[in-house]
């Protein structure tokens, strides 16, 4: 809230937006047997191909993005605009 507060003081708009039909999540992993590549912003993945890392990746029913996040750790964001996707703390199927 104190952010929040701190732009509104200097006049700096930021108004987010939410819908019930977007799915965020975040998540640190780790992928067996890939190799992070941060001098070329690339994974290779075995058997999977080479990803591309600190990037924005459409897919049919959303998106996600990969980045470093320390040793054989990856950070990994993804949203879903579908409203079937499972709520928080649901299972996927």
């Amino acid at each position: 809230m104190r952010i929040r507060r701190g732009r509104e003081l200097a006049g700096i708009g930021f108004p987010g937006v939410s819908a019930a039909d977007v799915v965020s999540r975040t998540a640190h992993v780790t992928v067996p047997g890939a190799v992070v590549r941060p001098e070329r912003a690339e994974m290779e993945v075995p058997g999977a191909g080479t990803f591309v890392l600190w990037t924005w990746h459409r897919t049919e029913r959303g998106a996600y993005a990969m980045l470093p996040a320390g040793p054989d750790l990856l950070m990994v964001a993804t949203m879903e605009w579908d409203s079937g996707a499972p709520a928080s703390g649901e299972k996927s199927p």
